[in-house]
């Protein structure tokens, strides 16, 4: 039976909503702390529409006999290079946030690849070249259609609950504390080293010179706001390792974010003293304090490339729910097409 592609219009927008819907409750089979209000088509339709209200925010849907069998929306983004989190998105760039796509898995696999050919061409000629995909971790016929389309793991965001684990506590000669405003300068250079670190082998994610101030007006609003947290470990009196705690929605989205749920989003410790019990330090402090503050999920984001992180979070009861895959477009297809010249199209 014949399958068409057609624009995401309002006369599509319940059924691709029930797709997402009942995508969300397959989800919550893995991780049933995501929230459960996401189960009705309502609040998903909600969730579509405002992704389709973003600046650009175009959305396709695959129809067979006048029924919805996947759907797929994604916007443009564009960070300025002096912002910090550039390093996770390139200045020019499309984005399919993870509530921006379901299929119907009774049907071929094929959908994802029709669904993306009917997006990114636009995407491409308006020099789009670096596609990001937000996709839940369990959901492996997505993951296979995403990395068959040329999308490779960028990042992992991973959970787990607030809740003591069994582990014996572990012993380190270094003192913990809750840091403040007053630590900007103490925290800074540990969160350079943090962001020096990614830009080497084999993550290569950029540090940019140009972001530094954004990097520090970002940390110092963020230590002066009381509900998030930033635990500082010392010893003899110099800082040797961080963790700050905040509240932000995981990959971006409502779906992703389980309920009561805090967001470890910086974490580091110096190479000297790392194996001896910081890292697991600063993390029992701020898992007491998210219980204490009410939180019953931490999540963290990784990059998959980070030999330290993809051991270490792991390894303290984290479990992936989304992964962030990327796709980077060979730009030659600007000039390299295959398309014939014309006058308004000439070759270089």
């Amino acid at each position: 039976m014949a399958t068409a592609i057609v624009p995401l219009t309002d006369e599509y927008l319940d059924g691709a909503a029930a797709l997402l819907a009942a995508r969300h409750r397959r989800d919550r089979q893995q991780a049933p702390a995501l929230p459960a209000r996401f189960d009705d088509p309502a609040a998903a339709r909600d969730a579509l529409r405002d992704l389709l209200a973003e600046p650009g925010g175009r959305g396709v849907v695959a129809v067979r006999a006048g029924r919805p069998v996947g759907f797929l929306v994604g916007a443009p983004r564009f960070v300025p290079a002096t912002g910090w989190v550039s390093f996770a998105l390139r200045p020019r760039a499309a984005e399919v946030a993870y509530a921006g796509h379901a299929v119907d898995p009774e049907q071929e696999g094929d959908l994802y690849r029709a669904l993306y050919a009917a997006l990114a061409a636009a995407w491409v000629d308006a020099g789009l070249y670096a596609h990001y995909v937000a996709v839940p971790a369990a959901d492996r016929q997505a993951l296979d259609a995403w990395f068959a389309l040329g999308f490779g793991c960028l990042a992992a965001y991973a959970a787990r609950g607030t809740d003591p684990d069994s582990d014996p506590v572990v012993g380190t000669s270094a003192t913990i504390r809750r840091a403040g405003p007053a630590d900007l300068d103490a925290v800074m250079p540990l969160v350079e080293d943090l962001w020096r670190y990614h830009a080497g082998s084999p993550i290569f994610w950029p540090f940019s010179p140009e972001t530094a101030a954004d990097r520090r007006a970002y940390n110092e609003r963020t230590l002066a706001d009381p509900t998030h947290a930033y635990w500082l470990a010392e010893r003899d009196g110099r800082p040797v390792g961080l963790q700050t705690f905040e509240v932000r929605q995981v990959a971006g989205s409502p779906l992703a974010t389980p309920e009561r749920c805090v967001v470890l989003l910086q974490a580091w410790t110096v190479p000297e003293p790392r194996g001896s019990g910081v890292g697991r330090s600063l993390l029992r402090h701020g898992l007491a304090w998210a219980r204490e503050a009410g939180h019953e999920s931490c999540a963290v984001p990784y990059g998959t490339a980070n030999p330290i992180g993809a051991r270490f979070w792991p390894s303290q009861g984290f479990r992936p729910l989304v992964y962030r895959l990327c796709r980077v477009v060979d730009d030659r297809v600007a000039w390299s097409d295959g398309r014939e010249e014309t006058a308004e199209r000439p070759r270089p």
